[in-house]
Parts: C-alpha cells; structure tokens; sequence
C-alpha cells in the first residue's frame, strides 16, 4: 500500500494528500505499537538476565569469602569497645556497657571477593559503618550519654560516592545508584540519641535475617535458624560454617532481592519513603535506606502479609502492614521483593540462583530458610 501511494504521488508530480498522510502514521504508529512490547519484554530480560548474574557473582563471593575464612560471613559485626571483631548479632536492641554500637556487615565483607578490594581497604573496622552528619564526621559511640564521638570517621567521598554494580539490580526503579546521605534512625535512634547517616550505593539484596514471624508458617518443625540470622548462635565466630547446615547447602536459602528499600513497595505501588518518627533535631522524619553500608541489609525480617497491605506511617490508610500469606513481592519491608513480573530471585547456599514464584507455598519457603528442621524442601 505504501509503495502505492509513493507511485500516485510521484506520477502527479504533487505531494501527499492529507489522507494519504493520515494512513501512512496510522499505520507506522500500529507498526511501533506492535514491536513495543517486544522490545520492552527483550530488555526486561536482559534486565532478569543481569540481576541474576549479580546474585551469581555474589554466591561466587560468599563461597570464595568461605573458602578464605571457613565460614560464611555474618549479616552483622559487631564489633566490642574493648575488642576486635567478636559478635555477630542485632545490636541494636538490649546494648550492654561492652557493645558501642560498632557495627559492619556483610556487604562489606564480600567487597574483596567482588573486586572492589580498593573500597574495602579504606573502610575503618575500628569505627561504625556510618557518619555523624551529612556531610561527614565521627558518629557518637552508642551507649554513651550525652555522647562521645568516636577519634575517627568512613571516608566520606569514597563511601558515599560509590555504586557496587553486583549489588544492584536494573529491574528497580530509582532516578540513581547512588543515595543523598540520610538519616538512620532504625539504628541510634532505637538505643541511644545518636545519630547515624548512611548513604551511597545502593543495594538490592538483603540478608533474610529474622525469620520470627516466618517460623511455623509451614508448621511446627521450623524452629530452627537461618543462613544469615541474626539471632543466631554465632557468638565469637562470624558467620555459620557449612558444617552448621545440615540441611543441605542446595536446600537452604541464603539472601534473596529485597529491592528499593529506601521506600515502601506494596505490589508494584510506591506507598512513600521508608520512614519513621525518627530524631532528627528539625522534626523531619528520618529515613531507612537501602545502601550497601546500611545495617538494615543485614537483618531483613521475613514476615507474611496480607497482599498489598502497607504501613500506616506515611498517611496510607488501613489496614496497614496485616499479617498474612505473602511472602514475595506484597511488601518490600518485610518480604522478598523485586520488580521482576511473577516472582524474584534468590541465592542458594550452594550458589544456585533461583527465581521463586511470588505464589510460593509459605511452607515451602519457610523450609527453605531453615538450616536444621530436617524437613525437606521439595520443589518450588
């Protein structure tokens, strides 16, 4: 028809005519409405291809980070005033004169193994994965009151200014890999008045790390810890040896996508930042984030909602965050959760990368976070 129309308007020497016009678009925008979610489909897998890639290369760390160290890494360090690194655990509740709120994680143990030993080398163990302010500085020990700043500080520009491409996935959408520093209540703020600001890369995979809510889903076997708990018994050692599996490496899950936690997802609907009263001195709430150096990615609590349900923090309405039979992509505080169509992918303690339906049976999952119910996984 094209060619048809071409051949009358060069025999007349004239150009088109309105309604030859009209067809022509008409049938170019059919042609572009056709390929266009071909084309969208094409880079959402590239995109799935990519995200799994990164939990590939991760579970290639994990396991080089083993092979160096005879353990796993832990989700969190905490590390003692009066000694080096010697705790692993959720520090921020019941601190005790011993602990000053020194704490780093697992993200940061696994930079030497992703090839970014030049981000590691200029992190200070000695002080917390953290800053004072939001432009920089010492943050003030924990326990302390009023508060003593810790001697030294992060280095602010190489922190906060660095994304790690295996830490996060194409699929999410955010304006940038790299978050403005923002205050961190969800630490300082639950045991002392001091502050904490993180920042920087962000990051879309979490530690699956408190499981309380997750226990006994599938029944009364699940009662025991998970790869990455952080109510685990760990004292003193760092992470959980492979021994500590019984389980089965290939049975047990490790750490999954928990993507954009610097707000709260509901099902694909962004309900607003991830926030909460906080205490910051100009009355602004403080926010949760999801860079790679926020102890938040350590100790992601597993717990069923009702789908779609959602906090009622930032003015949503209820029913709020209710508990029920979702455990995948229903709400990124408390679930597994990506942006990928139908489910989101998860590392095995073997290294497998797995993508898990949003559907998944809860006892099935809950299985699969268990590293000594003696239950088996089946498929899913």
């Amino acid at each position: 028809m094209l060619t048809s129309i071409f051949r009358r308007a060069r025999n007349r020497q004239l150009g088109f005519t309105l309604i030859e016009l009209l067809v022509v678009i008409a049938i170019i925008a059919v042609l572009i409405a056709l390929l266009l979610p071909a084309v969208q489909q094409a880079r959402e897998a590239a995109r799935r291809t990519q995200c799994k890639n990164n939990l590939k290369q991760l579970g290639l760390a994990f396991h080089n980070y083993e092979s160096s160290y005879k353990q796993f890494p832990g989700p969190l360090y905490l590390v003692l005033a009066s000694g080096p690194l010697s705790g692993i655990g959720q520090g921020i509740y019941g601190q005790t004169t011993g602990e000053d709120g020194n704490v780093h994680l697992w993200t940061e143990m696994l930079l030497p193994f992703l090839d970014q030993g030049n981000i590691y080398n200029t992190i200070n163990f000695s002080v917390p994965m953290g800053f004072g302010s939001a432009t920089g500085g010492p943050v003030l020990i924990a326990n302390d009151s009023p508060g003593t700043a810790y001697n030294a500080s992060q280095n602010f520009q190489a922190i906060m200014s660095t994304p790690i491409p295996a830490f996060i996935c194409p699929t999410t959408p955010r304006g940038s890999n790299v978050n403005a520093p923002y205050l961190n209540d969800w630490w300082y703020g639950s045991c002392s008045s001091a502050p904490l600001y993180n920042g920087g890369g962000a990051c879309d995979y979490a530690a699956l790390a408190s499981w309380s809510d997750m226990k006994n889903a599938g029944g009364p076997t699940n009662t025991g810890n998970t790869m990455m708990d952080a109510d685990s018994k760990g004292i003193n050692s760092g992470g959980v040896k492979i021994s500590s599996v019984p389980d089965g490496l290939s049975n047990t899950l490790l750490i999954g996508e928990v993507a954009n936690k610097a707000n709260e997802w509901a099902m694909g609907i962004k309900r607003g930042p991830n926030s909460s009263a906080g205490n910051d001195p100009s009355g602004k709430p403080a926010l949760g984030g999801d860079s790679w150096n926020d102890w938040q990615m350590g100790i992601v609590g597993m717990r069923p909602v009702t789908p779609g349900s959602y906090s009622t923090q930032n003015g949503a309405p209820p029913p709020g965050r209710s508990k029920g039979q979702c455990a995948v992509n229903c709400n990124n505080k408390w679930n597994i959760y990506s942006f990928h169509q139908g489910g989101a992918h998860i590392l095995m303690g073997d290294g497998a990368v797995r993508m898990i339906s949003q559907n998944i049976n809860l006892a099935t999952l809950s299985n699969m976070l268990c590293i000594n119910d003696g239950v088996p996984v089946g498929e899913f």
